[in-house]
């Protein structure tokens, strides 16, 4: 309870401690995170790995940004016409998961991320090609989420209420399905459990996290381009939620802020160069010292510090 109170006061106390634009990169942590739960579902949850997690994230913020641009409609419509689309990708790709997995699997979800990058590259009149495409700052009834305090806010509520279902996934039963699946598809089966809609299912809410996540980053950063969701953009996401801790949704929050201060600090420090070289050596480190990832390596010290404790009383 003292956690999640003192959590809560953080997450006011915020606005009133940083400067605009880290208030900024905290909301575009946010969103990060939201679209980690969709990989946390699919890859930690499951054990599915997929390559095109970027893809769905693009998909969000093509649509919102076209919609606003082309057409002229608000954020609020163009959520559900973003969800609808992405329903409808994950559902097509997810069909694979039925019949392979592993590797294949990855392979088909990496061919479908190197076409969405094709065509969001081909079709310049509508996404702008490879120098992308203007968007407009997100406005819900009224309110201007283009105002980094408000998207702030806005992007924490949805974050948290995210990272909420995402561990009620986890505990229900369907999530013990999805464990169950990861861990051995054979005794999976052997317990009732259908391998094949398991992994379906969970492909199809990780692309609807990722989408949802795309639609907050296009009226947050302002402006989208086809490099935001290339290939390299999803082996970032996966690295970062690995780092993080991939079987558990604060891992999401970890590789998210990861993600974006990393990047920014090696910039500020002018070494930002190095950033991909000292970033693989990161990857290999904590792979190598704390291969359940960073969250679970602290939950598992705070465990062995509450039990110390314990036998000395």
């Amino acid at each position: 309870m003292a956690w999640v109170t003192g959590g809560c006061l953080l997450v006011f106390a915020l606005p009133f401690i940083l400067e605009t634009y880290w208030l900024y990169l905290v909301g575009v942590t946010a969103v990060y995170a939201i679209a980690g739960l969709g990989l946390v579902i699919l890859f930690g949850f499951t054990g599915q790995l997929s390559l095109a997690h970027a893809s769905f994230f693009g998909i969000g913020a093509y649509v919102s940004a076209i919609g606003g641009v082309h057409y002229g409609l608000p954020g609020i419509v163009t959520l559900p016409i973003a969800f609808a689309i992405c329903l409808g990708a994950g559902a097509f790709v997810g069909i694979f998961a039925l019949r392979i997995s592993g590797l294949r699997f990855a392979l088909i979800t990496l061919s479908f991320g190197e076409l969405f990058y094709w065509a969001s590259v081909r079709w310049s009149d509508v996404t702008g090609g490879e120098q992308g495409l203007y968007a407009e700052p997100l406005s819900v009834m009224g309110i201007d989420f283009g105002d980094p305090i408000n998207a702030y806010f806005l992007f924490a509520a949805l974050g948290l209420l995210a990272t909420a279902l995402c561990f009620r996934l986890r505990d229900s039963s369907f999530g013990r399905a999805m464990a169950a699946t990861r861990d051995s598809e054979l005794a999976a089966r052997s317990s009732g459990v259908s391998v094949a809609r398991t992994r379906y299912i969970a492909f199809v809410i990780g692309a609807l996290f990722s989408g949802v996540a795309g639609w907050l980053f296009s009226g947050h950063v302002g402006a989208i381009s086809p490099n935001f969701f290339d290939m390299f953009a999803s082996l970032n996401m996966l690295v970062a939620v690995i780092i993080g801790g991939v079987k558990t949704p604060l891992g999401a929050w970890v590789g998210a802020a990861y993600l974006v201060f990393v990047p920014e600090l090696f910039g500020m420090a002018g070494v930002s160069n190095l950033y991909p070289i000292l970033s693989g050596a990161l990857l290999v480190l904590i792979v190598l010292v704390l291969p359940v990832g960073i969250v679970p390596a602290l939950q598992q010290a705070l465990r062995h510090l509450g039990t110390s404790r314990g036998d000395k009383q």
